[in-house]
């Protein structure tokens, strides 16, 4: 039977009703940031990871606008 990735496990889990367009890292290649959006793509969201959890950090009409927030 098949392993299912938990937070706990190091990844992530992804709001189910969201689609991952985007993941930031760092230079040691550490996930750091996800850009995610509905289908409707009304509006896209930023997380920061943190090794165990995701973190909602903003959500704005256009993705262009979290270049000012994400610190790779």
């Amino acid at each position: 039977m098949g392993h299912s990735k938990h937070e706990s496990d190091g990844v992530p889990n992804y709001p189910k009703d969201e689609i991952v367009w985007e993941r930031y890292y760092n230079e040691e290649g550490d996930l750091r940031y996800v850009v995610t959006s509905k289908k409707s793509r009304d509006y896209y969201f930023l997380y920061e990871w943190n090794g165990e959890k995701l973190k909602k950090l903003s959500r704005s009409k256009t993705p262009d606008t979290f270049e000012d927030i994400i610190e790779i």
